[in-house]
């Protein structure tokens, strides 16, 4: 279905306003019960926003429509009108409401800056869909958007933006970003109608191609999914806490590895903090890698290179002793079926093993001689005699540094499972070993930042035993 008259002149003035300076155009805005068609705002210094111009567009001249459009001006305190038919247009002055001539605007920002009202215009985005999707698509639906309008800007073609009226056009242009960005997008299994989809794109038009708020915009997208095993964001407090642990390290920015990335959000977090120059994901689904490396992309974070792969399998990249941090945050409770052919590397290895065993063992093999392993295990590798096998190997290959028992709630709403995290140092001689090791227990997440204060003393030997 195409788009209706009124539809294609709201397109029309959202395009001209904008290429006379004005780089936030809303619709939808109240002024009172009702409101105008649209309202033009430029960007000061500090990035706020402020209004310049209600807009009424009309498909045949209406004796009241300039005494309402008067009363949103004064309602809005706009300096300027603009009344809109299919063959004319009239601008008028906001104070004396006198016929004026076109103006030009000057706004210091293209987009908007500030994360909070990033984050807020996109959730109005998606406000535009609700009932039109399922939540579970939000996450999706935003990322693949988020990807077209970085692959315009970054080709000088966002004037196609507002040229998008139907879906069809919407997924070619995904297809070619995913081409060009080697995203491994090959169908799309949501549909918008042109009404809905030319909104939620007009929204969205006001956000900046790449900004690190989009990152975050995604990765809340995605917390209204239903969590799939291995498929979910780490916490925010345990990616803090991870964060807070790495920052005491000493290990070489461009020598980090994630054996089980997911949407990369411990990833980011750590690049981001840490000034990482190259950090390797593996992330064994498919559409959670797509979606991490799109992340990537949308917020300018080169650092991170995602590979769609399982860091349990042989890989080139995936050598021994070869990085310097290892990260870890494995799926837990799961049992993988290992080929017979594999067993042969893997000491640990049973039949069907549980994954923690696999990715432990992998994780110290992967890591450089005195280099660091930072990973999360459920509290059942330290204690129970199932994994004293786990246990004698990690004692034999590493010194534990660090164990930090966790709260039960930690990984809440999706597990349940009491967990610790482990700092490591890989030996550099087999009969190397310490006197101390730094032990804490936190009885609630907000514990975590006290606990990696207490870590970066005792590492300066600031500290007796943990």
């Amino acid at each position: 279905m195409g788009l209706s008259l009124e539809k294609k002149l709201l397109n029309q003035i959202e395009k001209e306003l904008k290429q006379k300076g004005l780089p936030i155009v809303k619709s939808g805005v109240k002024i009172g019960r009702s409101g105008p068609d649209l309202v033009g705002y430029t960007l000061n210094d500090e990035g706020n926003e402020e209004v310049q111009v209600v807009v009424e567009i009309k498909e045949k001249p209406n004796p009241s429509a300039q005494q309402q459009l008067m009363k949103y001006v004064q309602g809005i305190k706009a300096p300027y009108a603009l009344l809109v038919f299919p063959d004319n247009q009239y601008w008028f002055d906001g104070n004396t409401f006198l016929p004026t001539d076109e103006p030009e605007f000057e706004s210091k920002h293209l987009y908007l800056t500030k994360d909070d009202l990033i984050e807020k215009t996109a959730w109005e985005a998606l406000e535009g869909i609700r009932g039109y999707l399922p939540s579970e698509q939000y996450g999706k639906v935003m990322a693949h958007t988020l990807l077209v309008r970085t692959y315009l800007s970054e080709h000088g073609d966002l004037d196609k933006w507002v040229k998008i009226e139907e879906f069809q056009q919407f997924k070619e242009l995904l297809f070619e970003a995913s081409k060009f960005y080697e995203i491994d997008i090959q169908q799309v299994n949501y549909d918008l109608q042109s009404e809905q989809l030319v909104t939620f794109l007009n929204k969205i038009s006001v956000l900046p191609p790449v900004h690190s708020a989009l990152r975050q915009i995604i990765m809340k997208c995605l917390e209204v999914n239903k969590p799939i095993i291995g498929q979910f964001n780490a916490p925010p407090h345990l990616r803090e806490l991870y964060v807070g642990l790495v920052q005491q390290l000493d290990f070489k920015k461009d020598s980090v590895v994630d054996l089980a990335s997911g949407y990369g959000s411990i990833a980011f977090d750590v690049i981001g903090a840490n000034n990482i120059k190259r950090l390797i994901g593996f992330e064994i689904y498919q559409d959670t890698c797509t979606i991490s490396k799109i992340m990537s992309i949308v917020s300018g974070i080169n650092a991170f290179e995602v590979n769609c792969k399982d860091s349990i399998r042989e890989d080139e990249e995936l050598q021994a002793n070869t990085f310097s941090l290892t990260l870890l945050d494995p799926p837990l409770g799961l049992k993988y079926n290992l080929p017979e052919e594999l067993h042969i590397n893997y000491k640990l290895a049973q039949k069907r093993v549980d994954a923690s065993d696999l990715f432990i063992e992998k994780a110290i093999t992967v890591t450089q001689p005195g280099g660091y392993i930072v990973m999360l295990v459920p509290e059942s590798v330290l204690f129970s005699e199932k994994f004293s096998i786990t246990r004698d190997f990690i004692k034999e290959k590493s010194i534990i540094e660090t164990i930090v028992s966790l709260p039960t709630h930690t990984l809440k709403p999706y597990a349940s499972v009491k967990v610790s995290v482990l700092v490591l140092r890989k030996k550099k001689e087999a009969n190397e070993s310490a006197d101390e090791i730094f032990l804490a227990r936190a009885d609630s997440v907000e514990d975590f930042k006290e606990i990696v204060g207490g870590f970066s003393k005792w590492k300066k030997g600031g500290l007796p035993n943990g």
